[in-house]
């Protein structure tokens, strides 16, 4: 019992830098709209490349992805995973 404590209290970044055998670059958190969980509840599994990170989203029109790279614990590419595939920045809003 003191064991299991002692991990929910580690810091997470910590976790994090222990090594890639534990946790690879990239986070991937997904859920469908208005099911969130939160937090690590939401957690798919972490991945080398941003590529392999995409590639192993589900094309759902109601499932929505972030992923966060781990070094700097920033949001790297979020968004419905439908739209998983287009650049952001491509986009235009009609006037």
């Amino acid at each position: 019992m003191y064991h299991y404590l002692w991990l929910v209290a580690v810091d997470f970044a910590a976790i994090c830098r222990i090594g890639d055998s534990l946790m690879r670059r990239f986070l991937v958190f997904t859920y469908y709209a208005g099911r969130s969980l939160g937090g690590w509840h939401d957690f798919l599994d972490s991945f080398s490349s941003l590529r392999e990170a995409l590639a192993n989203l589900l094309d759902e029109p109601e499932r929505y992805y972030q992923i966060v790279d781990r070094n700097t614990m920033q949001v790297v590419r979020q968004g419905l995973t439908a739209f998983k595939d287009y650049d952001p920045e491509a986009f235009q809003r009609e006037s």
